[in-house]
């Protein structure tokens, strides 16, 4: 009988801390579990950041440029900032970047207010996978914006940076974030399962 009821209380001390055993660690993978959609979501709304932060900056950077070139100088001069590399050459352009189809301008803002629609919806969704995602849809966004005051305002973008050691189209930042926006995308697609679309 002794031994009987050792055995049983044994088994019922064994069971008793088992079961304690299997609640904390199912109460500690649901924590666990929660921790993560927290730590997610906050990696999300700061992805988020970094492209709002990118749209802002690069308006801001993008026109102030523009109203000094126009504020400064004349349609046509230009300032060597570094002689026979760079310079500033205040131009008027009438066509998409670099100058490309120049008078349609009413096709180019409908393009671009597509564009712009896409990529903030992608950033208001948080469908990036990444921080650098989210950079270069604010680089696209921002940039597109850049432009598209310029069209809406002027009729025209102005175009500002030259490059002089190679015979290339005058340019802006608002072009330049464009670009970047694209490369990332095209290398960061080639590292992960990137969609666009």
């Amino acid at each position: 009988f002794d031994s009987l009821h050792k055995d049983s209380f044994a088994f019922s001390f064994f069971g008793c801390h088992l079961g304690v055993f299997f609640t904390i660690l199912r109460y500690n993978s649901t924590y666990t579990s929660l921790l993560y959609q927290k730590e997610n979501a906050f990696n999300k709304e700061n992805d988020m950041l970094v492209a709002l932060v990118t749209i802002v900056g690069l308006i801001i950077a993008d026109q102030g440029l523009k109203f000094w070139v126009v504020s400064n100088l004349a349609v046509g001069s230009q300032i060597k900032l570094i002689p026979g590399f760079f310079s500033l050459t205040h131009v008027q352009n009438r066509g998409a970047s670099w100058g490309i189809l120049p008078g349609a301008q009413g096709l180019f803002i409908a393009i671009t207010v597509l564009a712009v629609t896409f990529f903030s919806y992608k950033i208001y969704k948080k469908q990036a996978s990444s921080s650098w995602v989210n950079f270069a849809y604010g680089c696209l966004v921002g940039g597109a914006l850049g432009n598209l005051i310029d069209r809406l305002v002027n009729g025209y973008v102005v175009d500002m940076l030259q490059t002089d050691f190679i015979s290339f189209p005058i340019f802006n930042l608002a072009d330049s974030a464009l670009t970047i926006g694209v490369i990332i995308l095209l290398l960061l697609a080639k590292e992960q399962d990137l969609s666009l679309f």
